[in-house]
């Protein structure tokens, strides 16, 4: 990355979703900690709205809870290809976490 410029077009957290979701076994006992900036450049789109949505609506349904911890500031979730508000409405719960102490509170919570 050159000086912090954004990279575009190589993520696509569908098919990253879509794997793990083939190769874990999900029940009401299962917590998903997913380490994601959330975007989702490459994956495909269903009306518009990233397929990735749609899975993470499975894991919350099948699994006791999604928590994500995104390293990006969040003065940059939802913009461009950023899916933290579509990700939040399908039941995940994402925390900005890039500092030590930002997970020591995310472990706090918990």
């Amino acid at each position: 990355r050159v000086k912090n410029m954004m990279v575009h077009g190589t993520s696509d957290m569908y098919s990253a979703f879509k794997a793990f979701q083939e190769k874990a076994n999900l029940n009401n006992k299962s917590y998903v900690i997913i380490l994601s900036d959330c975007r989702d450049w490459a994956g495909p789109k269903q009306n518009g709205i990233p397929a990735s949505v749609h899975l993470v609506e499975e894991m919350v349904r099948d699994s006791k809870k999604v928590v994500i911890l995104n390293p990006e500031d969040r003065n940059k979730w939802d913009i461009v290809d950023s899916c933290v508000s579509l990700y939040e409405d399908a039941g995940a719960h994402v925390f900005e976490v890039n500092t030590l102490n930002q997970l020591a509170q995310f472990v706090e919570q918990m």
